[in-house]
């Protein structure tokens, strides 16, 4: 029997590393969703519908849909013109939901300054419509680059991907920008106010805020190392990986904070001191 043409052998292993990646990430987002429903449950389901909340779902359960039209793309499909499709759907459902968790960040931060819309708030805000649509143009221009010659052999499932361009590495780093931005003004106004770490609440932001911005700005840059120097066939497949990460990680930001908003009331009730206390940090969570 023949050995396996050079190509076929390195497609497969292409497809197997991304493959593999999707799985992990696939993984780890269900396992999530287990472990943190009690919470969702009762922090956030009784909650009236605001922006906060709309967010929060939204973040939450977008990221099942483009995953699982990865796994379609990667480990399921067997016509090249629908997993080209399919995969272009998902990198748009995609790059919604990591500007879904920016914004996040960003009311996180608003929060802290106390929900004032000030002139510095405007610029960021700016900024951040701005980021949105850089990040969109981006993404046509690098899906416009994706084709699919379908599986790497007859009889298998699971679509090769190949990609003209490497443009999406642009989005990554601007994100890590505007991260780097909101965690500087979280950082700005706790040295400002030295009563900043009296109360639990804004500790757990903080502490939070800080937690995140390492993990993500770390797996940012292995991303955008990835995209640009990896094999064009699998340059991207660590993006799945950062795009669950986004999400777990914001999820329980707003868990954590809702948690520890109903701690500090529940204290500052049994102390009789609620009326005060209770406005000022309800107004900051209800931003959040």
């Amino acid at each position: 029997m023949s050995a396996l043409p050079h190509a076929i052998i390195q497609s497969f292993s292409y497809l197997h590393i991304s493959q593999y990646a999707t799985v992990a990430a696939v993984a780890l987002v269900i396992w999530d969703y287990f472990i943190l429903l009690p919470e969702e449950v009762a922090l956030v389901w009784p909650a009236r519908w605001n922006l906060s909340k709309f967010l929060f779902m939204v973040n939450r359960y977008l990221v099942f849909v483009d995953t699982a039209l990865l796994v379609y793309v990667l480990i399921l499909g067997d016509d090249a013109t629908v997993c080209e499709i399919t995969f272009k759907a998902s990198g748009a459902i995609t790059l919604t939901g990591f500007l879904v968790s920016e914004s996040i960040l960003f009311l996180r931060a608003y929060a802290v300054w106390g929900s004032h819309f000030t002139k510095h708030f405007a610029v960021v805000l700016c900024l951040f419509l701005g980021m949105n649509v850089s990040c969109y143009w981006v993404l046509v221009k690098y899906l416009g680059g994706v084709s699919s010659t379908g599986p790497p052999a007859v009889g298998i499932t699971g679509c090769t991907l190949n990609f003209r361009n490497r443009l999406v590495w642009i989005n990554f780093v601007t994100g890590a920008m505007f991260e780097s931005l909101c965690t500087f003004l979280l950082i700005v106004k706790t040295v400002q106010n030295s009563r900043f770490f009296r109360s639990p609440l804004m500790r757990v932001m903080f502490r939070d805020g800080i937690a995140y911005f390492v993990y993500m700005f770390i797996a940012s840059i292995a991303n955008v190392i990835v995209l640009l120097a990896a094999p064009a066939e699998i340059n991207g497949f660590l993006i799945v990986v950062e795009r669950v990460l986004y999400s777990v990680l914001c999820s329980r930001i707003i868990l954590n904070i809702r948690g520890a908003f109903g701690t500090q009331i529940y204290a500052h009730r049994t102390a009789g001191d609620l009326p005060s206390v209770e406005i000022s940090i309800r107004t900051t969570v209800e931003s959040l």
